[in-house]
């Protein structure tokens, strides 16, 4: 029986007998006990741990399962763009929180529902919504959300926020819809729709606003129209919790968004006021910021009370304006920031600079230094020709001050095959010595692995033990590898950097069904990993370029949905010969 979210978005109320129509693997699966009296607690436990369309199955089983279980259900809404549009089978493998996933193939269902009534229980779908992210639906082919917002849009009793796309124009959702939200959106479409008010912002009730979002580009009138909210609505000052300057991390001038944070201190500056309850802050960082305006926000902002710290960084290549910057950041961190449990930084170099890395690597280990009781990190590097060890000095300090406390490790580099892979082959033996139980083919006695390097001793003269052997092999399934993770990184459905969004476990990631034959960076680092993690003991899990680890029932860190490793592909073993080849000096 093939079940989505589209299912329960029809109308209709389970019976008991809808239990009949699930498939006989399911019931095995899910039903082993009578759940239905089950407490509530409990079965919402057992919900959230299930994958997708098997929540919907729970919820179809009966009345008194549906009755407790379809708000959870709709409570939490992302669209996420399918990875693999022409693939059914699209599993959520992280940032495994309570929301539940819409995509192209049920979307126009879930926007019809919204606005029916179920008759058994007298509500309509729309009033069970709490939080919409919408981000990524901008595709007028897949649904035309701006036509639906004008002629379709229900009253939504309950929404907190929503996320509407800036890339297309859309009114935002005002009073009239959504009456009760708690976190606003301020973007393009925000500045246009006051606009229309005369400049005004009372289309949105902002004596219920404790959270702030800016993002992208606004509009002509963003100076003002942040004059007016922090004048004309002040008590916000001392109300939000949250206070998110955000930026596309890799399409975006960080420049223009820091001038509004500028702009935005500069007015608290003026009006004498601290955002004394914010636990939230996010804000980009840029070759022109200076020490004098992170001394600025230091004044304005209780770092006491921060449990969240999310820095957007660009760099130019004028590395040592920035240096400055993230001296003063660390400082006020190191004086007043022992609250931040939740780091999460995106350092990108918009050109070349290699000469500098160790300077950008030193600099960015000061910043990290001072976070002591860390329960999540989040690091993005996008930084061209990194060495071994300008990345240890990044990623180390940061997990050693951390080990007790940390839940969640999110680790991401651009292009990983080149900037994680290659640039550590030159010091191979260092990596070799620091990481003794990766577990390379030679090494490993599994019947795939023993058949690999059968395969490949038909190919070369050089005896199965050599050092020569080992090496080539070494170096060849760090290439694999490394394009493995390109793949895996490719993958991934939204921006590494999370707290604006409402969720410490967003982002979430969306992938194609299981690579067959499963993957060799899995088999090379599964064992090394646990290893090297098992000083961690609250961990929950790992993730390096979007291959998400998760603490499995045995306590081990694993690929969920992931195949078991069975061999290479044609291609796979080819590259292997052939650099078997070059170690032969046969090119």
């Amino acid at each position: 029986m093939a079940c989505n979210i589209g299912t329960l978005m029809e109308g209709s109320t389970p019976t008991t007998s809808a239990f009949d129509n699930i498939n006989a693997q399911a019931k095995n699966r899910l039903f082993i006990v009578p759940f239905a009296s089950l407490p509530h607690n409990i079965l919402e436990l057992i919900f959230w741990n299930l994958p997708p369309a098997d929540r919907v199955h729970l919820c179809l089983t009966c009345r008194r399962v549906f009755s407790i279980l379809v708000s959870q259900l709709y409570a939490n809404i992302v669209y996420a763009p399918d990875t693999n549009k022409g693939d059914g089978n699209n599993t959520v493998t992280a940032g495994l929180g309570n929301f539940t996933v819409i995509n192209r193939r049920d979307v126009s269902q879930f926007f019809s529902a919204l606005n029916l009534k179920n008759a058994t229980f007298n509500f309509k779908y729309a009033d069970l919504v709490q939080k919409l992210f919408l981000g990524e639906l901008s595709d007028r082919t897949i649904f035309d959300l701006s036509r639906w917002r004008e002629l379709e849009c229900p009253h939504f009793g309950n929404l907190r926020f929503f996320e509407f796309s800036e890339l297309i124009p859309i009114r935002p959702l005002t009073l009239e819809e959504a009456p009760n939200l708690t976190k606003v959106f301020i973007d393009e479409n925000f500045c246009n729709e006051a606009e229309i008010h005369q400049g005004q912002v009372d289309f949105v009730d902002f004596s219920k606003i404790t959270e702030i979002c800016f993002k992208g580009k606004m509009g002509r009138n963003e100076d003002m129209l942040i004059f007016g909210l922090l004048t004309k609505h002040p008590q916000l000052i001392g109300q939000i919790t949250g206070l998110h300057f955000m930026v596309d991390p890799t399409n975006e001038h960080y420049d223009r968004v820091y001038r509004r944070v500028v702009g935005f201190f500069a007015i608290l500056r003026r009006m004498g006021l601290v955002l004394g309850n914010l636990t939230k802050l996010s804000f980009p960082l840029t070759n022109h910021s200076t020490a004098v305006i992170v001394n600025l926000i230091g004044k304005h902002v209780y770092f006491e009370n921060l449990s969240h710290l999310e820095l957007y960084i660009e760099d130019d290549g004028g590395v040592i304006n920035l240096v400055e910057s993230l001296q003063e950041l660390s400082s006020i961190v190191r004086e007043r920031g022992s609250s931040i449990s939740h780091l999460s930084v995106s350092y990108r170099l918009t050109k070349e600079d290699v000469e500098k890395n160790h300077l950008r690597a030193m600099s960015l280990l000061r910043l990290m230094e001072p976070f002591m009781e860390l329960q999540t990190i989040n690091i993005r590097i996008l930084i061209e020709g990194l060495d071994l060890s300008n990345l240890l000095m990044i990623f180390g300090t940061p997990l050693s001050n951390n080990m007790q406390t940390l839940r969640s490790i999110r680790i991401d580099a651009s292009t990983p095959s080149e900037n994680l892979v290659a640039s550590v082959l030159p010091t191979l033996g260092d990596v070799n010595m620091l990481f003794p139980h990766l577990n390379y083919l030679y090494r490993c006695s599994c019947k795939s692995c023993k058949e690999i390097m059968h395969n490949l001793l038909k190919f070369n003269d050089f005896p199965a033990n050599s050092g020569m052997m080992e090496e080539s092999i070494q170096v060849s399934t760090l290439m694999i590898v490394g394009h493995e993770l390109d793949a895996s990184q490719g993958s991934m459905q939204t921006e590494p950097c999370d707290f604006a969004r409402g969720e410490p476990d967003w982002p979430m990631r969306i992938q194609g069904s299981s690579k067959a034959g499963g993957c060799l960076f899995d088999h090379l680092i599964n064992y090394q990993l646990n290893e090297s993690l098992e000083g961690f003991p609250c961990l929950e899990t790992f993730e390096i370029c979007g291959m998400v680890y998760v603490r499995d029932a045995n306590g081990r860190l694993s690929l969920p949905f992931q195949e078991k490793f069975s061999g290479l592909s044609e291609e796979q073993l080819t590259a292997m010969v052939d650099i078997r080849q070059i170690f032969d000096g046969a090119y």
